[in-house]
């Protein structure tokens, strides 16, 4: 049985947590499609991301016109499915990759 999309998420905030940052959830309300958490990292750096369970996880079609429109406008936004992912999100984020 692969892992919960809660456990990936979890995964993410305690892992942003070592490096000091913080990991928020993001809503607007009434509006749907947007990524599940806003990252901080120290030094004040800020990304998206959009978590999935490992095994049948996808991507809704408005989210990905959502994940488009925040690209467009300069927002990082990732879609991560396992510790793995997330690990290479925030090794390329704090320059480790």
């Amino acid at each position: 049985m692969s892992e919960k999309e809660s456990a990936i998420e979890e995964y993410l905030k305690s892992s942003v947590a070592v490096l000091g940052g913080g990991c928020y959830k993001f809503e607007i309300r009434g509006s749907r499609g947007y990524p599940d958490r806003i990252v901080k990292l120290p030094g004040g750096d800020a990304f998206l991301v959009e978590l999935k369970r490992p095994k049948g996880g996808v991507t809704a079609k408005l989210q990905k016109v959502r994940h488009e429109e925040l690209r467009a406008i300069g927002w990082r936004v990732y879609v991560a499915k396992t510790r793995g992912e997330i690990d290479d999100i925030l090794n390329a984020e704090v320059g480790l990759a």
